[in-house]
C-alpha cells in the first residue's frame, strides 16, 4: 500500500470519500519472488499509454471501434495500482492479503505442499477475485465485468464474484510466475438487444498467476449458467486442478504440475471460444443488430453471421 497524502478519492469499492491510497492488483508482497524480481530487475517504474478498443455510435447510429488511451499504467503489471481509499486498503484489502499470504507462503517461497481446508479455498478465491476487480478499475467501462453491486458487496463482505467459478492449479510455464488478465464480452438472452456502447460485458474469463500458483475464473449470467463448462473443459476436468470456488473441498496443493503448455493453450483456446461464438457489430446499427440477434437464436451459426455482416 502506498498513501497519497493530501489527496481524497471516491474508493470505487466501498463507494466512500476517502484519503487516496493506491492497492497494488498484483501483490505487492510477490515482489519477493523470483519471477517478480526477474521481470522487475533494471526497470525503474516505467509507464506506458495502454490503447484499448472500444465501440462508439458514430453520426449514423453504427457502432464502430474506436481506440481510446484511459492514462498512462506501469509498464510491468508488479508495479500496476489503483487509486482506493484508505480504510479499505488498510482495512479488509490488508487483512486478505495477511490470510492469502498465510496460506501459500510455505509453497511459494519453500516449495512445501500445502494442506488447504474449505475456508483456505474460499480465502484464495476471494483474494484472487479481489485482485481481478481491482484490474478491471483498468480497463474501459463498459469492458470491466464487475458492477457496482459487485464492487460494494466486496467491500462489505469480501467473499467470490457472484456466478464465479474458479479453479486453483500449479504451472511451472513461464506464463505462471507473474500473471493476469481478463477478457470479457457481452451476452444477450436475445429478450432485448443492448446498447453495445453503454452495457458492460457479462462474460468471459480471468486468470491470476503468481510464483506458479494459477487461478482462473470463468464467469456468465446467472441465466447462462451452463455455458461456464465449455470455456474451460479441460482444465475443470484435469486430475492436477482444484476447485476452488463454489463448493470447495479439502485437499493438499500441489496435485502436480500441469503438463507443459497446458496454461498457454488454454489462454489461447479461450480467447478462440470467445471469437467463435462473438456476433458482428462494427459498422452495424441497433436495428441491424436486432435483426442478427434473432438470426443467432433461430439457429444461424456465429460464423455465418460474420461472413454475411461483417465489416469487408
Amino acid at each position: 500500500m502506498e498513501i497519497d497524502m493530501g489527496k481524497f478519492v471516491d474508493c470505487p469499492f466501498c463507494g466512500e470519500r476517502g484519503k487516496k491510497t493506491k492497492e497494488h492488483v498484483w501483490a505487492q508482497w510477490l515482489h519477493k519472488t523470483e519471477g517478480a524480481r526477474t521481470l522487475l530487475a533494471d526497470t525503474h517504474g516505467e509507464r506506458i499509454q495502454r490503447k484499448q478498443s472500444v465501440l462508439r455510435k458514430d453520426q449514423n447510429g453504427r457502432y464502430q471501434a474506436v481506440v481510446v488511451t484511459p492514462g498512462p499504467y506501469a509498464k510491468w503489471l508488479p508495479n500496476v495500482t489503483v487509486s482506493v481509499c484508505e480504510d479499505c486498503n488498510c482495512g479488509w484489502m490488508s487483512h486478505l492479503e495477511d490470510e492469502a499470504k498465510a496460506i501459500l507462503a510455505k509453497f511459494i517461497f519453500d516449495g512445501g505442499t500445502l494442506q488447504l481446508t474449505e475456508g483456505n479455498f474460499q480465502t484464495l478465491a476471494t483474494w484472487a477475485s479481489k485482485s481481478w476487480m481491482a484490474y478491471a478499475l483498468t480497463r474501459a467501462a463498459h469492458q470491466n465485468p464487475f458492477t457496482r453491486a459487485d464492487y460494494r458487496a466486496m467491500a462489505s463482505s469480501p467473499s467470490p464474484f457472484h456466478g464465479a467459478r474458479i479453479l486453483l492449479m500449479h504451472s511451472e510455464e513461464p506464463i505462471a510466475h507473474v500473471g493476469m488478465g481478463i477478457t470479457s464480452w457481452l451476452m444477450s438472452s436475445g429478450d432485448s438487444v443492448p446498447d453495445l456502447e453503454a452495457t458492460s460485458d457479462n462474460t468471459g474469463y480471468a486468470y491470476l498467476a503468481v510464483a506458479t500458483v494459477v487461478l482462473i475464473m470463468t464467469f456468465v449470467p446467472a441465466e447462462a449458467a451452463g455455458v461456464a463448462d465449455i470455456l474451460a473443459p479441460q482444465l475443470a476436468s484435469s486430475p492436477l486442478v482444484e476447485r476452488a470456488w463454489p463448493d470447495p473441498h479439502p485437499h493438499d496443493f500441489p496435485l502436480g504440475a500441469l503438463p507443459a503448455g497446458t496454461l498457454a493453450n488454454f489462454l489461447v483456446a479461450a480467447e478462440q471460444t470467445r471469437e467463435a461464438v462473438g456476433l458482428p457489430t462494427e459498422g452495424l446499427t441497433h436495428d441491424d443488430l436486432a435483426g442478427v440477434l434473432d438470426q443467432y437464436w433461430n439457429g444461424v451459426d456465429p460464423a455465418q453471421l460474420r461472413r454475411r455482416f461483417g465489416k469487408p
